[in-house]
């Protein structure tokens, strides 16, 4: 699990897609999690917010608050669980959109220290209870790598 938990970020021109990463307390096995996106400049110093999961860290913004946006069982190389994007269009009635996520190791360089994984995002099969006619796409991104900058 120490493989996974930490910090990973995708970084594309100024922006920057984090995801945070904790081992659940309650249940062995279980890693939950949040995600932001900002803006940094050209030292890497967050500038603002875009968005993020984590309900308060943005003033005014509470609307859409879950304990963890990220939900996931551990396998051998790859987690895979329940995904929550409640960042999405702040004028729909339900901000919350639900999916799937897998996030997979795909290097584990020990010689640098540089671990990357996929992170890919789909939205769930089956039925759901919608409030619009137009369900909205994720504001995440959905297939892109990430790189782990901490532990």
């Amino acid at each position: 699990m120490d493989l996974f938990t930490g910090t990973w970020e995708y970084q594309e021109n100024n922006e920057v897609f984090r995801v945070i990463l904790w081992e659940y307390n309650e249940a062995p096995d279980v890693i939950v999690g949040h995600f932001e996106k900002f803006v940094v400049d050209d030292n890497g110093i967050i500038q603002n917010y875009i968005y993020t999961s984590e309900k308060g860290k943005i003033p005014g913004d509470s609307k859409g608050w879950v304990p963890s946006a990220i939900n996931v069982d551990v396998t051998s190389n790859y987690l895979i669980g329940p995904f929550i994007d409640n960042t999405i269009n702040p004028n729909l009635y339900d901000r919350i959109k639900r999916g799937q996520v897998k996030i997979e190791i795909i290097s584990n360089n020990q010689l640098t220290n540089t671990v990357t994984a996929r992170w890919t995002v789909q939205e769930s099969e089956g039925r759901h209870l919608t409030f619009s006619s137009v369900s909205p796409d994720f504001n995440v991104p959905t297939d892109i790598i990430l790189t782990k900058v901490s532990d």
